[in-house]
């Protein structure tokens, strides 16, 4: 009898740890539940895949989220980044980055391993994937031509930074560090020219934006005007990377559009020393997609159902609507399956101890 009361002991155990086991936004960003791959295209009749070139650059981009794409321009006419060249007037041969929404950028004659690395990496890109692991997250501040403006933002960003990393320790997963403002200055933009093409941003803006990046290079929401950063939009992306992923919150926003980046296997290693498991890991996979399968939440800005309390938000979502809408949010969720199964076994538990004394006695 002592063997079955262990063993009923071993099942509410298991299925406490079951039931806690709930990660955070910023969590599921770092999965490869979904994923955006961009393209440096090769359009030219002299090189063809079996090349050496081609296998050492595929190798080099083996750890990334970007592929070497090499069409001929008489065989691959219907491909559709040969399409896309064609539509943005390339002259032929060419080499062009190619994103997932269809966009191009065109790239210089340098030589194609050189070009290669530049697509591969930036030096803030570099900083992020060396950083990713021990930060919350970060935020991209692109600087715009008023400088008023740009001092205005800075501090308004910092200030957001500043408040969520006060408010971490009562998040439900704690993160060595909270997030950074990277600051790309006027005189950075060429350096940084191809991460600012993935985010959309080609010229100088005449005000700042701002893009919260977390996870694996993954974008939360879309990037922030400076109207928007002046109203804490920045602060709410930011506790949204917080929050638990059974919030509620949109896929699309949990799986967010990625930058270019380098992801190596030392990175995967130093992460899942940092979260205490591996996020590739199939069974953490199948239990983030069982999750992000339930019934989600659309618009970002009216039905947040993380707790308030825990991240201090109630002034931000203080209106009467928005109290509705959470109410009736929290009204259709489907209550969670791990609680049934603690029940049960505690049930089951207490039923052995009860025969056991009773034999006992």
């Amino acid at each position: 009898m002592n063997k079955r009361v262990i063993i009923l002991a071993l099942v509410v155990s298991i299925s406490l740890q079951i039931y806690a086991c709930r990660f955070t936004v910023r969590e599921i960003g770092f999965s490869t539940l979904s994923q955006d791959f961009f393209s440096l295209v090769i359009i030219d009749s002299s090189l063809s895949q079996n090349d050496q070139v081609y296998i050492r650059i595929r190798e080099l981009f083996k750890k990334s989220n970007i592929r070497l794409l090499v069409l001929h321009p008489v065989l691959d006419q219907t491909h559709p980044a040969f399409l896309a060249a064609r539509k943005a007037n390339f002259s032929f041969p060419s080499r062009f980055l190619y994103s997932p929404d269809g966009r191009t950028l065109l790239l210089g004659d340098s030589n194609l391993e050189e070009l290669a690395d530049s697509v591969l990496h930036s030096p803030l890109r570099k900083y992020l994937s060396q950083n990713f692991y021990t930060r919350f997250a970060f935020v991209l501040f692109i600087e715009g031509t008023n400088s008023e403006h740009n001092t205005l933002a800075d501090n308004i960003l910092k200030a957001n930074c500043f408040k969520i990393t006060n408010r971490m320790p009562n998040m439900p997963r704690l993160v060595a560090n909270g997030p950074e403002v990277l600051r790309i200055s006027r005189n950075d933009f060429q350096k940084e020219r191809i991460l600012l093409w993935t985010l959309g941003i080609e010229h100088i803006p005449p005000s700042p934006q701002a893009v919260v990046i977390y996870g694996r290079g993954r974008i939360i929401g879309s990037i922030t005007d400076y109207p928007d950063i002046i109203n804490d939009q920045v602060f709410r992306c930011l506790a949204m990377i917080g929050a638990d992923c059974e919030c509620g919150l949109d896929r699309k926003w949990m799986l967010g559009d990625q930058i270019p980046l380098h992801w190596t296997s030392a990175n995967s290693q130093q992460l899942a020393d940092e979260l205490g498991f591996d996020v590739d890991n199939p069974i953490i996979l199948a239990e983030m997609s069982h999750i992000l399968s339930k019934d989600q939440i659309s618009d970002f800005n009216s039905a947040i159902t993380f707790a308030p309390e825990e991240f201090d938000l109630d002034s931000l979502f203080s209106s009467s609507d928005n109290q509705h809408e959470n109410e009736e949010a929290a009204g259709r969720k489907s209550p969670n399956p791990f609680l049934f199964i603690l029940i049960i076994s505690v049930l089951i538990l207490l039923s052995g101890l009860f025969i056991f004394l009773r034999r006992n006695k």
